[in-house]
């Protein structure tokens, strides 16, 4: 057997799917898609599959990641191609190779965000958002294990950066920590952001996971 790390994209109306469906849509695909895929022991043996963390639904994403074991036959192209034509709509497989990293090592997440503004913000409005950026703190609430507790972060400690291109969006990048107590979801920070600038986000947010890194802020692969 051998190792196989798959990457996709989750788009489209799959961003709608839970964790748990995509995980049997998988298992099915590899069953249609004819794999010899390691299975689980016991009365009814499941494909052994580890994913990347779950997304939150509504969430889309163009690097999550599926760990699998396979037979040494299988040439990595070939998993692409016979995968890929049975996999979900809206699953779309981007590779198969040998993985680097063990997805324990996986610490941090990188977003792409869009909030959809009802209005055009004012020149004032900006220049908060740009002051957050260079010196601000934001106030982040949030449901732990404990309960809720409310975290003070730096936007410069998450990397976050903002832009506003025009067409009433407002475009957000950051990278955001997945593990332990310290994690953030990318509408905790979207919350901050809005409460930070006294401004109701009423538009459509969307949220697009694109890539995954190691503690030390190097991509994980």
């Amino acid at each position: 057997m051998q190792k196989v790390r798959l990457s996709f994209a989750k788009e489209g109306l799959a961003v709608y799917t839970s964790h748990l469906d995509l995980v049997r849509g998988f298992g099915r695909a590899t069953r249609r898609a004819g794999l010899p895929v390691r299975h689980t022991q016991g009365f009814n043996p499941q494909p052994y599959l580890v994913f990347s963390p779950p997304l939150s639904l509504g969430c889309a994403s163009v690097c999550e990641i599926c760990d699998i074991d396979i037979g040494e036959d299988e040439v990595l192209p070939d998993i692409v191609g016979k995968l890929g034509a049975v996999l979900p709509v809206g699953i779309r497989l981007q590779s198969a190779r040998a993985p680097v990293h063990a997805l324990g090592l996986l610490a941090k997440a990188k977003y792409n965000i869009v909030i959809y503004m009802e209005a055009p913000p004012t020149a004032e409005r900006l220049q908060q958002l740009e002051t957050l950026i260079d010196s601000g703190v934001l106030a982040i609430e949030k449901k732990t294990k404990r309960g809720q507790r409310n975290f003070e972060v730096e936007p410069k400690a998450v990397h976050t950066q903002m832009e506003y291109p025009g067409a009433n969006e407002l475009h957000v990048s950051c990278v955001l920590p997945l593990t332990g107590e310290s994690a953030l979801h990318p509408r905790d920070l979207v919350a901050a952001i809005s409460n930070a600038t006294r401004d109701a986000f009423r538009g459509r947010t969307s949220y697009t996971r694109v890539g995954f890194f190691l503690e030390n802020n190097e991509p994980f692969t």
